[in-house]
């Protein structure tokens, strides 16, 4: 839904043949109207022996694409909207001491809401047992365990983006 909104990045890799069909040339063309860049295919040797274009971009050039992409200071893609992050893993209850739960650090989450918030987004981080730092600038609503974290989230269900990052405990 905020594909116009980038940056999107896609690297494709496949055959010569694959890459000249129509439908695969369409939908190419549909992901450029959206906003989608491509960084290749290049031209060489391909998977299975053949020669032309298919191949995937080398991965330093694919990366270089993605830095420029994301390190642009002046990216205001989410002004004006409300995202909502998971992070962290939840703890279920076994008793007074114990409890299911996994080694979730939140890192991930944490830096999809720090980005979020770069871009100029109001974020809330629904943090579930996080080891990392809380991004600053963001609104963090703690949230232990999962019935914590899912009253949260879905209060908050009316966001723009909801960015589901959390490893919830289940048994």
């Amino acid at each position: 839904a905020l594909a116009h909104q980038g940056p999107f990045l896609v690297a494709p890799a496949m055959n010569t043949r694959m890459w000249q069909h129509p439908a695969t040339r369409n939908n190419v063309e549909l992901l450029r109207s959206r906003g989608v860049e491509l960084v290749g295919p290049e031209e060489g040797e391909l998977a299975e022996g053949d020669r032309g274009i298919g191949r995937m971009a080398e991965p330093e050039k694919i990366f270089a694409r993605a830095q420029k992409l994301l390190s642009r200071a002046s990216d205001t893609s989410l002004r004006g909207k409300r995202v909502v992050v998971t992070a962290g893993g939840t703890r279920e209850p076994i008793d007074a001491v114990r409890f299911v739960g996994n080694r979730s650090s939140g890192r991930m989450g944490a830096a999809i809401a720090a980005e979020a918030r770069r871009r100029g987004a109001e974020v809330t981080l629904i943090a579930a047992n996080m080891s990392v730092d809380e991004p600053t600038g963001v609104e963090v609503v703690q949230t232990p365990t999962a019935a914590d974290l899912a009253r949260e989230t879905l209060a908050r269900a009316d966001a723009d983006v909801i960015v589901m990052a959390a490893a919830v405990a289940d048994y």
